[in-house]
């Protein structure tokens, strides 16, 4: 079983950093079809960012994952992929609600009691949407940011959520502004918190 796993997957490389766990797999023979494996843990573990929570603001996890070709001399970017996640604390029922914006796509993972169980979700592998489209020798470099959001953010997710590209779900809408709307009349501050790990080097024949 052990073999069959190395022969599927490039090792991955994980940075781990007060408690705070990344990891990105590359899927062997299949770089050009399948785009890496993000796996995270423990981004919202940090004290300051369970009070701000449970206070009631909302916290932004941003995701960049570049595509780097090594080249004699330099390596060379090749593509950029970015995501992010809300995660917020709806006072109306007490609860924890996660959600991840990725391209095009609005993802309601629910709503959970702890950040624990909140982050669980979201942590759980997620397949990036960026891949190599040439030959060459490629390594991934993942890198993650953590902070309270601010009032343009969330005015900006909102307005990307109700518009004529997004999907149609007043629900999350309604959501985002009963639960943490009435409490952004002022830009948060926060500490930002980052984050970043590199892939291993695999091939592209």
């Amino acid at each position: 079983m052990l073999g069959l796993i190395a022969l599927l997957w490039v090792a991955p490389l994980a940075a781990q950093r007060n408690g705070v766990h990344l990891e990105v797999a590359t899927p062997a023979g299949a770089a050009v079809t399948d785009g890496p494996i993000v796996t995270t843990s423990g981004l919202l573990a940090d004290p300051n960012t369970r009070e701000i929570l449970r206070a009631g603001f909302a916290t932004k996890i941003q995701y960049r994952i570049d595509l780097w070709r090594k080249g004699r001399v330099f390596d060379n970017l090749t593509t950029r992929a970015t995501w992010d996640v809300t995660v917020y604390l709806n006072p109306t029922d007490q609860l924890y609600h996660v959600i991840r914006r990725s391209s095009n796509q609005l993802e309601d993972f629910g709503a959970f009691a702890t950040v624990t169980t909140a982050e669980a979700q979201f942590g759980k592998p997620f397949r990036a949407p960026i891949r190599p489209t040439r030959s060459g020798r490629y390594y991934y470099m993942l890198d993650v940011e953590v902070q309270p959001m601010q009032e343009s953010d969330l005015d900006a997710l909102l307005e990307w959520a109700r518009g004529p590209t997004s999907p149609a779900n007043n629900g999350i809408v309604l959501a985002l502004r009963s639960g943490v709307g009435r409490l952004m009349s002022r830009i948060l501050g926060g500490d930002k918190q980052q984050y970043d790990v590199r892939s291993g080097i695999f091939n592209v024949p």
